[in-house]
């Protein structure tokens, strides 16, 4: 039977590579729209609603269960419209639904799980549901509608006030004494053996990274830089990075960043390129250049389309079962090495004759009494190689090869950090050909779009599409020093604020769209807010254009988010990130123009800056910060410039 006769239901037509997945599920599902919304009236039926994404591994486990199932599906289709939604592309419906769902039980994640009224306010919510239980579930709630209608629309209207209602209060001056409860709550979680936060499962805390970073280069705190390093190096020398190919998990399921969640986000290894290549300029220790330049090579041999974006993730399973890709059993690596190369690679990767994972395979991870040095030894690189091209031949995982304009604003801001600090122009090249891609194909009619998939641009762009790409032109720009991508990145600034900027509330919407209820991002999650990043770039911003209402706007949406930075800033460190630019002060290193700098420019390429903007002297009415500034005497000049007064050119 061919394809089309197979195709079930509406999401063929999609797309995502997540709706695809569904498209011939008994269930008859809708795309999230006005056709399943009125159909839902016309039929008398609640309105269930599944939120996932391509490599989630629990929504695999999910669709095998139910959707695949006829019976699930009769219920289904009897008492429910159903919609399908690929959180990648609408993450505003998700944030919303994602929110009711912790507030009714407490927890979220993937799949999503919600039912919702006509209004499109949900009354009840979960996550994963065993078939059994699920099926329960729908028939009791089928019942529910037709039979107690008036209770169940009384609970989405309580569960809608509710989150209406759930708004920060007015906010309240910065003030330094909140970077002293961060690092007090940093170190009373921090695991002094292994690296990492709390308890199991460990997520990489790329943004709390970031945020010690720069706090120790602001104070110079001795007792900082161990948290960081140690993390850095428990995360290295574990599974949770990937020892062949180079890449970061999702997360680590026990305390040892041992045994991964094998999916890889692109969003994760762009924000632990920047932990990792900023830890190299402060320490020198060439492991973090070593593990970011692996991390990038990997995006550009297996995550980089033809046209130069960067692909969203790669799943976890493969051949039907997680890890199946990566890990090893001794027999299997006794084979492909020769006795010498054998015991020295089962000792330095810690291998077990029964296994550290299923079935008797290996997940691979360095001792940690070994040293980096011993790992860039001649018969470890060539038994990796060996391996590498030995795991190539397996079944590859599926790869997402949507295009987000938001995640790759971040790889951008990765890869040219990337070439700052290493020199390697292979970098330079893949965050200009990703920008050129955004800019051909996701940016048309004055704004940006979301995605990109299989030749097709959809989807407005979010404020995290706009806030993350922001970012990465302005590391464009400090990289190569080309105006052209200052100034197309100030001409989207301009755009996103006549988008979403709410005066009033002194933040910027997450979303256009109509929804029961708005939440407020100023909390991370897996990637840092965007009124966070938006801030940051404000501050930049207002360097470059030298303008302080630029500066006013992004104090008003630090200071906005006081009760959850005063009540959770170890959730909060994107903000605080930002209020530590905003408090300042903050640099400006303008290279002077005219005459070869190549020497002084490597000198400030290689240093850690973290609230600074560096650039290059230019004729330039647009960036007054720039304008004029040129080589003095004919030599090399720098100009470092702060709180809006230079200090004596140095040459």
């Amino acid at each position: 039977m061919d394809n089309e006769t197979q195709i079930t239901n509406r999401l063929g037509a999609e797309k995502s590579p997540y709706l695809k997945q569904h498209q011939h599920n008994p269930v008859h599902w809708e795309v999230w729209g006005k056709r399943a919304f009125d159909r839902a009236v016309l039929e008398n039926k609640p309105i269930f609603v599944s939120i996932g994404y391509s490599t989630c591994h629990w929504c695999h486990v999910m669709e095998r269960e139910s959707f695949e199932s006829e019976e699930v599906a009769q219920i289904l289709n009897q008492h429910f419209v159903s919609i399908k939604i690929d959180r990648e592309e609408l993450p505003d419906v998700d944030q919303v639904y994602m929110k009711a769902v912790q507030v009714m039980t407490g927890h979220g994640g993937w799949p999503l799980s919600v039912m919702l009224n006509h209004d499109l306010k949900p009354f009840f919510g979960g996550t994963y549901f065993p078939k059994r239980n699920f099926m329960q579930i729908l028939e009791q709630l089928g019942t529910a509608w037709l039979n107690e209608r008036e209770q169940v629309e009384e609970a989405a209207e309580k569960i809608t006030s509710y989150l209406r209602s759930d708004e920060l209060e007015q906010g309240m001056v910065l003030k330094r004494d909140v970077f002293e409860q961060f690092t007090a709550r940093m170190k009373q979680t921090f695991d002094s053996q292994r690296g990492g936060f709390g308890a199991a499962p460990k997520f990489p805390p790329a943004q709390q990274l970031e945020l010690l970073m720069a706090l120790y280069y602001r104070s110079q705190d001795k007792g900082l830089l161990p948290l960081v390093e140690t993390t850095l190096k428990g995360m290295a020398f574990g599974g949770i990075y990937d020892q062949l190919g180079g890449g970061f998990a999702r997360y680590s399921t026990d305390d040892k960043w041992l045994v991964p969640h094998f999916e890889k986000m692109l969003y994760d290894n762009a924000l632990l390129v920047k932990c990792y290549l900023h830890a190299f300029q402060i320490t020198k220790n060439d492991l973090y250049r070593d593990i970011a330049t692996e991390t990038l090579d990997y995006i550009l041999r297996d995550m980089t389309s033809e046209q130069g974006g960067f692909f969203t993730a790669e799943d976890a399973d493969s051949e039907g079962e997680e890890g199946t890709f990566y890990v090893w059993k001794c027999s299997e690596i006794k084979k492909l090495l020769n006795p010498a190369q054998f015991d020295l690679f089962k000792r330095c990767y810690q291998l077990e004759e029964s296994g550290n994972f299923e079935h008797g395979t290996n997940v691979l991870s360095l001792d940690p009494k070994q040293s980096w040095e011993e790992r860039q030894n001649s018969d470890l690189r060539e038994a990796r190689a060996i391996l590498f091209a030995e795991r190539a031949k397996r079944p590859r995982p599926l790869r997402d090869e949507k295009i987000l304009c938001g995640w790759n604003g971040l790889m951008i801001e990765a890869m040219a950090l990337g070439f700052r600090v290493t020199g390697d122009t292979r970098y330079l090249k893949a965050a200009q050909g990703a920008a050129k891609f955004i800019r051909q194909e996701l940016f048309s009619d004055g704004q940006l779009q979301r995605r990109y998939c299989d030749g097709e641009g959809r989807f407005p762009g979010l404020l995290d599409d706009y806030s993350y790409l922001i970012s990465g032109l302005i590391a464009l720009y400090e990289a190569s020093f080309d105006l052209n991508w200052l100034s197309w990145g100030w001409e989207l600034q301009k755009i996103q604020d006549l988008k979403f900027w709410d005066k009033a509330a002194g933040r910027y919407h997450f979303s256009l769209q109509e929804l029961p209820f708005q939440t407020t991002e100023y909390f991370d999650d897996a990637t840092p807010n965007s009124n966070a990043v938006s801030a940051r770039n404000l501050l930049r911003w207002s360097q470059f254009r030298s303008d302080p209402e630029l500066a006013e706007r992004a104090r008003l949406i630090v200071e906005g988010a006081a009760p959850g930075w005063g009540k959770y800033p170890h959730g909060c460190s994107s903000m605080l990130l930002a209020g530590d630019y905003l408090l300042g002060p903050a640099e400006e290193l303008i290279i002077g123009a005219g005459v070869s700098s190549d020497e002084l420019t490597k000198k400030i390429w290689g240093e850690f800056h973290p609230n600074a903007v560096i650039g290059l002297g230019a004729d330039s009415k647009e960036f007054p910060l720039l304008d004029g500034k040129r080589a003095l005497e004919g030599k090399p000049t720098l100009y470092r410039c702060s709180a809006g007064s230079c200090q004596v050119p140095e040459y």
